[in-house]
């Protein structure tokens, strides 16, 4: 039983000393729903749910061994504990009792101040060593409207030798129609006990009952508890449901619900209350009704309020619900930006309003972002509000060419609304920066090549964009260092490399200028430029011819040294006039020493007799002056024996 009450005040909400009402009449006599003996320490507290009483009603409790004519314990005066709406009150007495060994039967009397008197034998049993054995009725408090069924259980250790179910007017004794044996359907094994589970059913007229289902164990003893009020109500319904218009929006919302309200059996019932929401009016002689209502949602709720023997009932009316449009725009503060600045995005949203577009305030509007980079990858920014004006803004760090889209009502998680998304490309300007460049060496000849190699790079673009593919670059020379004229280009390979060239023709300054990209590739480069730097161009000059002889010469013997000097201005002519230092580099040597000069004739040769005096090599050199190169002649190896 303990089992049993536990799990039923778990279920029910308890107010405290709180009065509760009974339909029977206040004169009614007591009724014990259900009583019970809780076992704890070997100590026995017993407890009572008595119906149609009053709260200043007393309860004397008695413990009784089987066989036995006088209780071995009394608890006297039991007050009113708490009341269970609908289900009566409860009296206990929290004064535990040491339970004897046996079998403990609760007898007990109800007391009122009227001088009313119950006596009840045998209202519980409990065992000690305690076995296991309560009854659940298997229903609560409800209305229905038509028959129904109860399914109580059974918690028992040992057998059920008898099971039978009654129905009674609510909080009297009067039973309505038969005792019903429940027929079981389900058996479960516990360690300690087991429990069946049984299904009655019943079909009574209208009216407010309460089922009492008793079981007897195999001592011949019974346990009785009853359930919560089942009210048995007639039923009514809705027919005929129109709503007109027959569909609403957030412009629109009202809408007319027009009806009748009927018994089962298809006649119209007058007089009953029919709301949705606040509104609400009464049916016609013909059950018809017709309601003013706003609508916010698909389906709207009809309720006919319960009335006599009929049960209220709900219906739902479906009515189209159709969005209403919305728009919204997305401009960016600025068409194009480097790469890590802050841009701001700034746009409108609207809502179609009843006549003109409005100005759509304190909505939440989701700004994403689209890599031009990785289309279809995409990157959530921060969402905003709408101001009155419906105005929104946001800042955000750019990070590439990309498109950036303003959603709202994306997921059309307002039905009410049509989602809306405007977007916007925003291109990227890298920087660019000129690395690795290999520059000419000044002094160069006359009419001779520069070249320059060099790589042109994004140093804060993304690493699939830091090599400037096929950008195109410019030598550029100036006389003057301030007026710049491009000689020649070139594009940059697929690692951004370059190499460009062009002909010397007067001293001046020279640089490399990539002059950036427009977005064929979705993006911008900026221009960018290397530092110049000075080429001092004079004429060549060579010496070609060189010979020493003879070889092999004997060591003293005079050793000549000849060649001849030419130079570049146009065409080569005879260096004339021009003088040459001869050197000499013994053999296993790697100095060179000036052995004399020479100077050339008119026709460019140049000739100079030396001692021979060990083996080496010989060579001639011009030092060059302001306006010509220097040069060496190819060297000459002479075996001295």
């Amino acid at each position: 039983m303990r089992r049993t009450l536990a799990t039923l005040m778990s279920l029910l909400t308890v107010l405290a000393l709180l009065p509760f009402a009974s339909p029977a009449s206040a004169s009614s006599a007591p009724v014990v729903a259900e009583a019970s003996i809780t076992v704890k320490d070997g100590r026995a507290t017993p407890q009572v749910r008595l119906l149609s009483t009053t709260v200043n009603a007393t309860v004397e409790f008695r413990l009784r061994l089987k066989g036995a004519t006088e209780p071995y314990a009394t608890v006297p005066d039991v007050p009113f504990g708490w009341g269970v709406i609908g289900q009566g009150g409860i009296w206990a007495k929290q004064s535990p009792t040491d339970l004897r060994p046996g079998r403990t039967y609760l007898d007990l009397t109800v007391s009122e101040p009227s001088g009313g008197r119950l006596d009840v034998s045998e209202a519980a049993f409990v065992d000690s060593p305690t076995g296991v054995f309560s009854v659940s009725s298997g229903v609560g408090r409800g209305t229905v409207t038509s028959s129904f069924a109860v399914t109580p259980f059974v918690l028992h250790s040992g057998t059920v030798s008898k099971i039978v179910a009654r129905l009674y007017r609510a909080g009297t004794t009067e039973q309505v129609g038969d005792d019903v044996v429940p027929s079981p359907h389900g058996t479960a094994k516990y360690p300690t006990h087991t429990r069946t589970d049984y299904t009655a059913s019943f079909n009574p007229p209208p009216g407010d009952y309460e089922v009492a289902v008793s079981a007897w164990d195999e001592q011949g003893d019974v346990r009785t508890t009853r359930s919560g009020i089942v009210s048995r109500k007639l039923a009514q319904r809705f027919e005929d449901l129109r709503s007109d218009p027959s569909w609403t929006d957030v412009n629109h919302p009202d809408a007319t619900i027009t009806g009748r309200v009927v018994d089962a059996a298809g006649q119209p019932l007058s007089g009953v209350t029919v709301s949705s929401g606040t509104p609400r009016t009464t049916t016609a002689a013909d059950g018809s009704f017709s309601l003013k209502v706003k609508v916010t949602e698909k389906q709207v709720g009809i309720f006919a309020s319960g009335h006599g023997e009929y049960a209220e009932t709900t219906a739902w009316l479906d009515v189209e619900r159709r969005p209403v449009n919305t728009r919204v725009t997305l401009t960016p503060s600025t068409a194009k930006a480097h790469a890590g600045d802050t841009i701001k995005l700034s746009g409108q949203l609207d809502v179609a309003g009843a006549t003109a577009w409005q100005p759509f305030a304190g909505r939440t509007v989701y700004l994403s972002y689209q890599d031009a980079e990785a289309p279809g990858r995409e990157q959530p920014a921060p969402a905003v509000t709408t101001d009155a004006n419906g105005r929104f803004s946001a800042d955000v760090e750019f990070h590439g060419s990309g498109k950036w889209t303003a959603w709202f009502n994306r997921a059309l998680g307002d039905p009410d609304y049509w989602s809306t998304h405007a977007d916007t490309d925003v291109k990227a300007v890298f920087g660019t920066q000129i690395t690795s460049v290999v520059r000419p060496t000044s002094p160069s000849g006359y009419r001779g090549p520069i070249t320059i190699t060099g790589q042109v790079v994004r140093p804060l673009a993304p690493a699939s964009r830091k090599n400037v593919k096929q950008g195109y670059v410019n030598l550029q020379y100036s006389a003057d260092g301030k007026r710049w004229v491009n000689q020649t280009g070139a594009n940059t390979d697929a690692n951004g490399r370059f190499k460009v060239s062009a002909l010397l023709w007067n001293d001046g300054y020279w640089r490399v200028r990539y002059a950036g990209a427009t977005p064929s590739q979705g993006s911008w480069d900026d221009p960018s430029v290397t530092s110049s730097f000075y080429v001092d161009v004079k004429y060549k000059t060579a010496v070609s011819s060189f010979d020493a002889s003879p070889e092999p010469v004997k060591k003293g013997r005079t050793l000549t040294v000849k060649g001849k000097i030419t130079k570049f201005t146009g065409s080569w002519q005879p260096a004339a006039g021009t003088t040459l230092t001869v050197y000499f580099k013994p053999s296993g040597s790697s100095k060179w020493k000036a052995m004399g000069t020479t100077k050339a004739d008119r026709n460019g040769w140049f000739t100079k007799n030396l001692k021979a005096t060990a083996d080496g090599t010989w060579a001639a050199a011009y030092v060059g002056s302001s306006t010509y190169l220097g040069v060496w002649s190819a060297g000459d190896y002479v075996d001295v024996r």
